[in-house]
């Protein structure tokens, strides 16, 4: 009668299951892979009147909620040159947020014409940010010897 043996089962199921559960620490590290990618296609593609809007662009923290984790890219802060002028007045202080969602949507009544540069920016880094977080997810599989 004939045996089969199978060596280093055990391993490999260890390992699945190790794989199952991906630790934070890996995917945190793809977020943040991703993230760096992006702010720096975002820099590239902001409009450089002033610079202000292209020096505020961040990544902020890796956030989880009941729908994963995720992390913003945004401009962050206010612009310099405008507050002074409206300290005086006692108008809020202009964010760069708002400056970058007119900049992408435009203003018609302003006659400011949309110039999506977050969505081209965003297309843009799209491969290469899957491709970072890539790198990180096999460095793990290469951890577990898989």
């Amino acid at each position: 009668m004939a045996s089969v043996s199978i060596y280093g089962l055990d391993d490999l199921a260890l390992s699945l299951a190790d794989l199952a559960r991906l630790p934070d620490d890996v995917t945190d590290g793809m977020l943040e892979e991703g993230a760096k990618v992006i702010v720096r296609e975002m820099k590239k593609a902001a409009p450089r009147d002033t610079g202000q809007l292209n020096a505020s662009i961040v990544a902020g923290r890796v956030k989880r909620d009941k729908g994963g984790k995720r992390i913003y890219v945004y401009p962050s802060g206010t612009r310099k040159n405008t507050n002074a002028y409206r300290s005086k007045t006692g108008a809020k202080p202009v964010r760069n947020a708002e400056v970058g969602f007119i900049l992408e949507y435009g203003a018609p009544r302003r006659g400011l014409l949309a110039r999506q540069w977050v969505w081209k920016a965003s297309e843009a880094a799209a491969d290469e940010a899957v491709g970072q977080a890539k790198q990180v997810y096999e460095k793990y599989l290469k951890k577990l010897n898989l």
